[in-house]
């Protein structure tokens, strides 16, 4: 399994958000002094593959149920 994130939004690029490893294939690790309270993951075809909802700076988010791909 071989999950590339890609992030193309300008408030992430500004910000104070990292995520990795890039390419993922368990789960991605989410840090930020930002108060972040939920994730969205879509298909390069902008379908929403998976929602999650995070409670704190430094979040692990399971991706090993996506499928093989890039998502945003």
């Amino acid at each position: 399994l071989d999950i590339k994130l890609i992030v193309i939004i300008e408030v992430v690029k500004a910000s104070q958000i990292t995520f990795g490893p890039n390419p993922a294939n368990d789960f991605i690790t989410i840090q930020s002094s930002l108060d972040i309270q939920s994730v969205m993951i879509f298909t390069s075809f902008g379908r929403l593959v998976k929602a999650a909802s995070i409670s704190n700076s430094n979040q692990f988010i399971d991706v090993s149920d996506l499928d093989r791909g890039i998502h945003l």
